[in-house]
């Protein structure tokens, strides 16, 4: 199976670190055990940058048979994913 896992970009500018970046530690450990069971597993990061969605979407294009969000939070990062969501669903 494959599995895209995005960490969605954090439009708030009170969510910056100056010079710092948090790893997605909540999708590393559900890659890890789909890595182990054989699955072909990418994270895209578009917090760092951040990402626009042009560049999730153009991540998560290899035919994948699941996308998984992750996001520490609801509100603020939600307009990322539904964005992402929309044109998927829209383009095919």
């Amino acid at each position: 199976m494959r599995v895209p896992l995005v960490n969605v970009p954090h439009p708030s500018i009170g969510s910056r670190i100056p010079d710092d970046h948090l790893p997605p530690l909540g999708l590393l450990s559900i890659g890890g055990p789909l890595i182990d069971d054989g699955h072909d597993v990418r994270l895209v990061d578009a917090e760092f940058g951040p990402q626009p969605v042009q560049a999730i979407e153009e991540a998560t294009a290899f035919a994948p048979d699941a996308v998984l969000f992750g996001h520490s939070t609801r509100s603020p990062m939600s307009p990322p994913s539904c964005a992402v969501k929309a044109r998927r669903r829209r383009d095919g």
